[in-house]
């Protein structure tokens, strides 16, 4: 949950000042600088589109965590669970296309093609609002069930060493 809060402090700090730099004073450094409009789009979807896959990862670790084979149980380690972090650089080039479509025209940062804008709607609603929400519940509920099992598997032997000492 580290990378959450460090994620959450780029997006504060990122996005919302210079939101606010614009709403308040009136400072749009996306109208002047075609780097800052490219960098600065790129840089709201990129962190914007880490969180939900946290919290994918963190249901993956615990699905791991619940495991009954000690090899799985293994892998959920935070040595581990640092080196998976890595699984966040795809989500950095994933949206790597956004520097190469935006450009500031009529000194509004838009994207090249009116159409992008559908591409884009696109990607997001499945990769942002689908994908993370159903890979959530899978996991979730892999792990719930695995607790559930190993909770029954629990009572049983309790009820078994009840029985015995009867």
């Amino acid at each position: 949950l580290r990378v959450l809060s460090f994620n959450d402090l780029l997006v504060l700090h990122i996005i919302l000042l210079t939101q606010r730099l614009n709403d308040q004073f009136h400072i749009d450094l996306t109208m002047k600088y075609l780097w800052y409009c490219k960098i600065r789009t790129y840089a709201t979807y990129r962190l914007y589109g880490i969180s939900p896959y946290s919290i994918v990862l963190v249901c993956i670790d615990r699905l791991y965590r619940t495991s009954k084979y000690s090899s799985l149980r293994d892998i959920a380690t935070p040595r581990i669970a640092r080196k998976i972090v890595i699984t966040i650089i795809p989500i950095f080039l994933f949206y790597f296309h956004i520097l190469f479509q935006y450009n500031i025209i009529y000194s509004i940062c838009h994207p090249l093609i009116f159409s992008y804008y559908h591409f884009l709607s696109y990607l997001l609603l499945v990769f942002y609002c689908l994908l993370p929400p159903i890979l959530m519940s899978i996991f979730s509920s892999w792990t719930l069930i695995l607790l559930h099992r190993h909770r029954q598997k629990q009572e049983k032997k309790l009820s078994i060493k009840n029985n015995l000492t009867i």
